[in-house]
């Protein structure tokens, strides 16, 4: 036996029953719409504060380099304010160098056709001033939804401002050094050199001072017109030995060879020992020096060095002082140094000449007067100075006078 199927008839719907089902499905779609915008505005914020919270100065930019959006470290870095200026702001307003404009061109048109492009060590004038120098790393970004915005790159931001700084330091500090170095070797060389011609000199002057002594035990047998002209050879010679003699000792002074006895010195005697010597000088040309040491502490040097660059400075003094003036000692200390200022009312020295005052043979123009010198006093007096640890200063006043400052390391420093 066959069975049929049992066919069911089908009414078609209603017109209420058609709008109703398409208004259910409406509605439901409208629901969905409404969750996808939620999870989508839920994922833009989330991106949103992730993108503001980044740690690395983040920008995002349109084809042209315009500065779409910045995160804070970005907005901070670069001094940007907030919200972002209305006008088109383009990065390469921000970056320093001669060629930065065509190797920020290149690169964005690199990015755009490659998808990246990196500026190494760009230097970068942020708009809060200072320098930096960052690595810009540009990204393309292939987002539709981003196009619409005007976003096409990522540009982050890897600060090297501290690394280049340091290896630039690091770059000065070893050029110094060479420097350094040369400076040495010259010096060395030049030191040798003076030695071996002082030396040279010193031996034929020693045999025209000896045998002028020989004539001058004998001068019965000279004419009386040729003893004034052995006592110039006399004097002359004399005086070649003691340039010799301070030629050799500026010589060891600079080259570090000069001998030294440290030991604690009382500024007071050796005031008063260089007033002594040069007291004579002074009463002939009526002059007074005024000394007032007090109770000044001791210092560590040399005693003998000391007081020669006090008598050299006294006699300085006297030299370029005032005729029937003052030359004034004075002491002072604080915890580290002491020190003593010869001070004097005389002609004093133009301000543009002070910088070229210790140098050897400078006699700053003194040379066409009728005060007798070579130019080396102050520069042994300096160098024996910064031997001992001190230093040798001055200043002074055209017609008003100069004041030099002897400085030394107290005794006691550091001594408790």
């Amino acid at each position: 036996m066959t069975v049929r199927p049992h066919l069911v008839s089908q009414e078609p719907d209603t017109l209420p029953g058609t709008v109703q089902r398409y208004q259910r499905e409406l509605s439901q779609h409208l629901e969905e719409l409404r969750e996808q915008q939620a999870a989508t505005e839920q994922a833009l914020a989330w991106f949103a504060s992730l993108f503001e919270a980044l740690p690395v100065p983040v920008l995002l930019l349109s084809d042209v380099g315009t500065v779409v959006e910045a995160n804070g470290s970005a907005v901070d870095y670069l001094g940007l304010s907030r919200p972002l200026p209305r006008a088109p702001l383009m990065l390469r307003r921000l970056l320093e160098g001669r060629d930065a404009d065509l190797r920020w061109v290149n690169a964005l048109a690199h990015a755009r056709t490659q998808g990246e492009a990196t500026l190494e060590e760009q230097a970068l004038k942020p708009g809060n001033g200072g320098a930096r120098v960052a690595r810009i790393v540009l990204r393309r970004v292939d987002n539709a939804e981003a196009a619409v915005r005007g976003v096409a790159l990522i540009c982050s931001l890897i600060d090297l401002t501290a690394q280049v700084q340091a290896r630039e330091a690091e770059q000065a500090r070893q050029a110094a050094e060479s420097r350094q170095r040369d400076a040495e070797t010259r010096s060395q060389a030049r030191a040798q050199t003076l030695s071996r011609v002082s030396h040279e000199l010193r031996t034929p002057l020693n045999a025209i001072m000896g045998f002028a002594q020989l004539l001058m035990a004998d001068l019965d047998h000279l004419p009386a017109e040729h003893r004034p002209y052995l006592a110039h050879i006399r004097a002359a010679g004399a005086d070649l030995l003691g340039l010799v003699e301070e030629v050799l000792d500026i010589n060891r002074a600079e080259s570090g060879q000069l001998k030294l006895d440290m030991v604690a010195v009382t500024l007071a005697d050796e005031v008063h020992a260089a007033v002594a010597l040069n007291r004579a000088e002074a009463q002939a040309l009526d002059m007074r020096i005024d000394s007032d040491v007090g109770e000044a502490p001791r210092v560590r040097a040399d005693a003998r060095r000391v007081r020669e660059i006090l008598i050299n400075l006294l006699s300085n003094a006297i030299k370029y002082g005032r005729h029937g003036g003052a030359v004034r000692l004075r002491c002072g200390h604080d915890e580290h140094d002491a020190w003593i200022e010869v001070e004097d009312n005389g002609i004093g020295i133009a301000a543009e000449l002070l910088p070229q005052l210790f140098e050897p043979f400078n006699r700053l123009g003194s040379e066409r007067s009728r005060i007798k010198g070579h130019g080396l006093g102050l520069s042994i007096c300096k160098s024996y100075a910064e031997q001992m640890g001190g230093r040798l200063t001055a200043r002074s006043e055209p017609g008003q006078g100069s004041c030099f400052t002897l400085t030394l390391p107290r005794w006691d420093r550091g001594r408790g």
